[in-house]
């Protein structure tokens, strides 16, 4: 919701605790309503209206497709604006072409060349390798399954911890936030017109024409 408009709902996040509260304050007692959601993850208000003596919906938390909850499945990027509204994050590609063309995402996306970072290969640890490259998305809804780096002094320090640790498939800094990393498939992305957050995800240097991380070595 815009932080402008007061209406009486609250959201309270603790990132180190990992828990979200959803509050409403009608300050009388005049309000009857329960809130639940749905199967599809629908947040929605339901109320009782007084003059018809009936259940109301009185506010649904969803205006598009995007917002269901992993909408365009692992590695798939949400916008409510383009048509087709999934899309690939870069360096990625539909695991089944054929089923992502006739608009059914549910198996989401694979990477176009392996992890460079995490091959088996049998070169020397003083031989230097290909960097893993890191794609920037702009004004995002972060991925689900964040972990919150509590030590990370900056977003220059959150990079080098990814960047150190092959495990780090993405990573974001935000001034307010932190530090939060992803070591678990993308999931649940949407790209917003306005707001949202920078996202870094891990790729191939094979994936071509994206800007790169700090040289490494394979050890």
């Amino acid at each position: 919701m815009d932080s402008s408009c007061f209406s009486g709902y609250d959201l309270q996040q603790d990132p180190q605790q990992g828990t979200t509260y959803f509050s409403a304050d009608t300050n009388n007692n005049s309000l009857l309503a329960y809130g639940f959601i749905s199967p599809g993850g629908i947040l929605a208000l339901i109320k009782w209206d007084y003059g018809s003596k009936s259940w109301s919906t009185n506010w649904v938390a969803r205006s598009n497709s995007c917002e269901v909850y992993g909408t365009c499945s692992t590695f798939g990027l949400c916008n409510s604006l383009n048509s087709p509204i999934c899309r690939c994050v870069k360096g990625f590609m539909p695991r089944s072409k054929e089923e992502w063309n006739s608009r059914n995402w549910t198996r989401g996306c694979i990477r176009e060349t392996e992890l460079n970072c995490q091959k088996n290969t049998s070169r020397s640890a003083s031989m230097q390798v290909k960097k893993d490259v890191s794609v920037q998305m702009n004004r995002m809804k972060v991925p689900d399954s964040a972990e919150y780096l509590s030590d990370i002094g900056d977003g220059g320090g959150c990079q080098s911890w990814c960047l150190n640790n092959c495990s780090c498939l993405a990573y974001s800094y935000d001034g307010t936030i932190g530090c939060l990393v992803w070591a678990k498939d993308l999931i649940d992305m949407q790209e917003f017109s306005t707001a949202g957050q920078d996202v870094h995800v891990r790729v191939a240097h094979d994936n071509t024409g994206i800007r790169g991380f700090p040289t490494m070595s394979i050890t």
